[in-house]
């Protein structure tokens, strides 16, 4: 019996020894945990060396951010909230434990939506459609908590932008990326566009910052003119306006009131 709770007491020894050792060369919390661990040697015959894209699709394959498919890497196509969740994990994923491990489950996104939730990186409930296109400011608020917010260092001043307010959903998450040097907007005015689609190429721009500090940009936006919208009479004539905007374009439609109405329009870009 002695010799028996001998030998139990050496196992129990050796497997807790193991176990410290495990978790001493278990990776932790790092950026650093972001390498290349594959080689890009034009697999993706959909993106030509001079593709707008070509160096960021190029740097998320090398790093497993993104994988493409058997049909390329389809950079036109609308990504998917989905698509947005996979690239997402894999960043979480490599920044935790130093590898993105997942696989495909059934439905096949059922893997990764499951992880993200477990994760924070998204909440149950937040999204009832995983296969629908993404819009831009879905697409921020996924991307913006693959990451802890101590690694998103702002590098920007950004408190403004022509199409994003506190009432935009994701605001939030949104303005933490600009100052990040994630994003950068669409034109000199940081242009976000929070309501339309995004592009896989342009996800990969973006997915590609949110991993490599080094990928991030530093912006200075210019100011933009903001006006109120609506229809405005002009003194001592018998026209009238109607000013719309939609983010930095203004656009104005005059109205000429004699006997019968006749219209005109003059569309200004920026601060013109």
């Amino acid at each position: 019996m002695k010799r028996y709770r001998r030998t139990f007491s050496v196992a129990i020894s050796a497997c807790l020894a193991l176990g410290m050792c495990t978790t001493a060369f278990a990776a932790k919390d790092d950026m650093n945990n972001f390498k290349k661990s594959a080689t890009y040697t034009n697999q993706f015959a959909d993106v030509s060396a001079n593709h707008w894209s070509a160096a960021s699709v190029k740097l998320c394959y090398e790093y497993g951010l993104m994988n493409g498919s058997d049909k390329g890497f389809l950079p036109s196509n609308n990504l998917t909230i989905a698509e947005a969740l996979v690239m997402a994990d894999r960043v979480h994923q490599i920044y935790t434990d130093g590898e993105s491990t997942l696989q495909n489950g059934t439905p096949w996104y059922q893997t990764y939506v499951t992880y993200a939730i477990d994760n924070g990186i998204i909440k149950a409930g937040d999204f009832s459609n995983y296969t629908k296109k993404a819009t831009r400011s879905e697409m921020a608020y996924i991307f913006a908590h693959a990451l802890p917010y101590t690694e998103l260092t702002a590098i920007n001043t950004v408190t403004t932008l022509p199409d994003v307010s506190v009432a935009t959903q994701y605001s939030a998450e949104i303005f933490e990326l600009y100052n990040a040097g994630v994003l950068t907007g669409s034109d000199e005015f940081g242009t976000y566009k929070p309501n339309s689609t995004i592009t896989r190429a342009e996800a990969a721009a973006i997915i590609s910052r949110v991993a490599v500090p080094a990928q991030r940009k530093t912006v200075s936006l210019k100011e933009y003119a903001s006006i109120k919208q609506g229809l405005y009479t002009i003194p001592g004539t018998e026209r009238m306006l109607y000013v719309t905007q939609d983010g930095s374009n203004i656009e104005f439609y005059l109205w000429w009131f004699h006997d019968y109405c006749r219209t005109g329009t003059a569309v200004l870009k920026g601060n013109e």
